[in-house]
């Protein structure tokens, strides 16, 4: 997926873009980056509600952490394809519809589902959203976009405990749940206004998508089952061999698909290969402290949801500036041709 040399829009010549493209986007942006590390706070009244504990509960924030992660390389591929306002609208609507079943749910199996929903919704948002900028914005006016964007996925992230806790303690984890739903079903309304465009080619991968999905929901599972079966077990061993195998042939297919859903050019580019791989170390540790923090917080350390989510910004107020020191060097050095 390259939308900067393969877009096309549906206009000719390129129209000038809504004026609310940028905000809408950067709304979706921020209110998906605050269900990723919101979400932790709301689990102990998740648990004591519904009577849940252990690797059950934990898939409320891995479900969602999941669906994600595999479907941001999915959403993306099919924005080019079906359009990107479409995809934007359709994910920001599948996003608030898993909130609103999850304020709803009388089940962790439920819940667990329906996070999964709203993931798959988000990563949408993500992706669409960025490709919206992309063919939207030109020359300095692109650079600057997503620049914001940037600034506005670690502000949500850096906030997003705080004011989730806010919320809880306010309207209970359910109410928190219903003001996310709100607030997505106005992205989705604002999103009919976009300019919508898609990419020249029309072709899909489906066989590399149903293989990167597989590959991320297999260790996924193995990764959250080992503490409680053992990492030994047969079957986490199995899972998480049949996760490799799984990646090994997704691998094998991006370099023979006509239209790869993960383009071989992207890994062999040694500046974004390394920006990845920096994202990947950061994020094991960062993640899985945000995870299960918020839950120490509040049942050791008997915190309400307001002050663990308070205390949460010592782990994820760096984040926000930490982008600002390096959107510069990426624009200029993993994305030149975006300067």
């Amino acid at each position: 997926m390259d939308v900067t040399t393969r877009e096309t829009a549906l206009s000719s010549p390129r129209s000038r873009p809504s004026a609310l493209t940028l905000p809408v986007v950067l709304a979706g942006v921020v209110l998906v980056a605050m269900s990723i590390s919101g979400t932790a706070v709301a689990l102990p009244g998740v648990g004591q509600d519904l009577g849940a504990s252990g690797s059950a509960l934990n898939w409320v924030v891995a479900g969602y952490n999941l669906a994600f992660a595999a479907m941001t390389l999915v959403a993306g591929s099919a924005a080019d394809r079906v359009g990107r306002r479409r995809t934007f609208l359709v994910s920001a609507l599948v996003f608030s519809c898993g909130f609103l079943v999850t304020a709803v749910s009388q089940s962790i199996v439920v819940t667990d589902v329906s996070r999964i929903v709203s993931g798959a919704g988000g990563a949408g948002v993500m992706a669409a959203g960025g490709a919206i900028l992309a063919s939207s914005y030109e020359g300095v006016a692109r650079n600057r976009a997503f620049a914001l964007m940037g600034t506005m996925a670690g502000v949500g992230i850096a906030v997003g405990p705080t004011l989730s806790g806010l919320l809880i303690s306010a309207t209970g984890w359910r109410g928190s749940f219903v003001v996310f739903t709100v607030v997505g079903l106005l992205i989705t309304t604002g999103a009919t206004r976009i300019r919508e465009s898609r990419s020249a080619s029309g072709r899909a991968d489906w066989p590399g998508s149903i293989l990167f999905v597989t590959a991320l929901t297999l260790f996924m599972f193995a990764l959250l089952e080992a503490p409680s079966l053992g990492w030994t077990h047969g079957a986490v061993v199995a899972t998480a061999v049949g996760g490799l195998v799984t990646l090994v042939v997704f691998a094998a297919t991006q370099r023979r698909s006509a239209a790869p859903v993960l383009d071989p050019a992207l890994i062999a580019n040694r500046g974004f290969l390394g920006w990845s791989l920096a994202t990947v170390t950061t994020s094991v540790g960062f993640l899985g402290v945000l995870v299960f923090l918020p839950t120490y917080l509040q049942a050791a350390a008997d915190l309400t949801p307001a002050a663990s989510g308070a205390a949460m910004l010592l782990l994820t107020g760096p984040v926000s500036w930490s982008r600002r020191w390096s959107r510069r060097s990426l624009s200029t050095r993993v994305f030149p041709h975006r300067s």
